[in-house]
C-alpha cells in the first residue's frame, strides 16, 4: 500500500463482505471536479456486496495503470426508492478511468448492471501538468454474468441495461471492449453504447437473452454477438 504525491496508487481491496449500506457499497476514488489526485493500479477482487442503496462497487478517477474489478458478487444494489438522484444505482461502475471488469456476478440491480462512463474530466486534448494529455480511456468487460437489472422502475431511474457506456458532454470518450458476457432478463438493452463513446468500441461473443433490445449502438461500434 503506497500513496505518492501525484497518485493515489497500488491499493488492493479483497475478500470483503459489504451489505446493508444506504449509499455505495464500495466507493473508491474521487470526482474530477473535486480537484483530488487521480488513481492508478487499483484492484478490487473476490468480494461480496449486497443490499446497498446506490452502486455496489464504484471506482472513480482511475486514470492509468492496471485497474481491475474481478471475482466479485454484487446483488440487490441500487434500489433505494427514497433516493431522488438517478445515475447512482449500478451494480459495478467505472467512472472517468480505465479498468478491466471481469468474472463478476451482478444481479438484481436498480439501474444497469455494469456502467463504464466519464463525467466532467479529464478533457480530451488538455495537458494536465504531471500527467500529460489524454485522448481516450480503454475498458474491458468480459466473462461477467449480469441478470435482472432496471428494478428501480420510476421517473428518477435510468434505463436498466446489462452493460452500458456513456460520457457527459465534453468529457473524454471511452473505448469499450465487451465480450464473453452472459446477460439475461434486463429492462433495457443487453449492451448499450451511447453516441458519446469511442466508435472503436467492440461488443462480441456475448450471450444476450430475455430483453426487449439485445443491443443499442450509438457510435457505430462493432457489434457481433
Amino acid at each position: 500500500l503506497r500513496s505518492s504525491q501525484d497518485w493515489r496508487e497500488d491499493y488492493i481491496f479483497e475478500d470483503f463482505y459489504v451489505h446493508n449500506i444506504a449509499g455505495e457499497g464500495m466507493y473508491i476514488g474521487n470526482n474530477f471536479s473535486d480537484g483530488c489526485i487521480p488513481s492508478r493500479n487499483m484492484i478490487v477482487r473476490n468480494g461480496i456486496v449486497s443490499n446497498c442503496g446506490r452502486d455496489g462497487i464504484q471506482g472513480k478517477g482511475w486514470w492509468e495503470g492496471t485497474n481491475a474489478v474481478y471475482g466479485c458478487t454484487v446483488t440487490n444494489c441500487g434500489r433505494n426508492t427514497a433516493d431522488p438522484e438517478a445515475g447512482q444505482r449500478f451494480g459495478i461502475s467505472v467512472l472517468s478511468g480505465t479498468a478491466d471488469v471481469y468474472n463478476n456476478i451482478v444481479t438484481d440491480i436498480g439501474e444497469s448492471g455494469i456502467q463504464i462512463a466519464t463525467q466532467t474530466g479529464p478533457v480530451a486534448g488538455t495537458n494536465y501538468p504531471g500527467y500529460g494529455t489524454y485522448t481516450t480511456f480503454e475498458c474491458e468487460a468480459y466473462n461477467n454474468v449480469v441478470a435482472r437489472t432496471g428494478l428501480r422502475d420510476d421517473a428518477n431511474a435510468n434505463t436498466g441495461h446489462g452493460i452500458t457506456s456513456t460520457a457527459l458532454s465534453g468529457a473524454l470518450p471511452t473505448k469499450v471492449y465487451a465480450y464473453n458476457n452472459t446477460i439475461v432478463d434486463v429492462e433495457g438493452s443487453n449492451i448499450n453504447f451511447a453516441s458519446s463513446i469511442s466508435s472503436a468500441s467492440i461488443a462480441q461473443n456475448n450471450i444476450l437473452l430475455g430483453t426487449g433490445s439485445p443491443t443499442s449502438n450509438g457510435p457505430g461500434a462493432t457489434m457481433n454477438n
